[in-house]
């Protein structure tokens, strides 16, 4: 059954750290996206997860352990996005995996920590269950990613981006994004709709 939960808080207490290649605006229709990469050891996972609304949400993800010769490829078919945070799931497509067989149900959590110098984003592996439904295998600790980006966007409320919640900020166009782009802006600025400007200067006025 696809699921679609789209919640505007902090993180949860997943983990003790504060959600997908290079930021790729939403496209027309859609209303949040989880995308990119990670690498952490010898685990790379690929995923786009796209909520183009009305329950409608479509994607792939593929986890490689180079360790163990498994790969697993996952239909996304549910997107929960929560903050910076999203949990992504959908039933297993292609596997070689004795846990996550062909036709179960898996999910995942990844992290947009941000753009920069010094930022890394987090991910799990894949585990059995449904994304955001409870009853599943526990999850386990979130790896931080060496390399790869992982990016999350989605609507602001009310497409109002001084309403972006805690762990995001506003890339403009009424859209949300995952860190705090504050910290990417020169000293005596912050960051505002996707622009910085000088502090001081009401944000609300100047995404208008």
């Amino acid at each position: 059954m696809i699921r679609i939960v789209i919640v505007f808080l902090g993180l949860v207490a997943l983990t003790p750290f504060t959600l997908f290649s290079p930021a790729i605006p939403l496209t027309s229709g859609n209303v949040a996206s989880a995308s990119g990469g990670g690498h952490n050891g010898t685990l790379n996972l690929s995923f786009g997860a796209f909520d183009h609304g009305d329950g409608n949400i479509t994607g792939q993800a593929t986890l490689i352990d180079d360790s163990t010769k498994t790969k697993v490829t996952i239909d996304v078919e549910c997107l929960v996005v929560s903050g910076n945070q999203a949990d992504v799931g959908g039933t297993v497509s292609k596997s070689n995996d004795s846990v996550l067989t062909v036709g179960s149900a898996a999910h995942f959590i990844v992290m947009d920590q941000g753009e920069g110098v010094g930022v890394s984003d987090y991910f799990t592996s894949p585990v059995p269950g449904v994304c955001s439904a409870g009853g599943g295998d526990p999850l386990p600790p979130a790896m931080e990613s060496d390399r790869g980006n992982i990016q999350g966007r989605f609507v602001a409320p009310d497409k109002d981006c001084t309403k972006c919640p805690a762990g995001t900020h506003c890339a403009g166009n009424g859209e949300c994004v995952g860190g705090s782009g504050n910290l990417h802006c020169p000293q005596g600025q912050y960051e505002c709709c996707g622009s910085c400007i000088p502090e001081g200067t009401h944000c609300e006025a100047a995404c208008k």
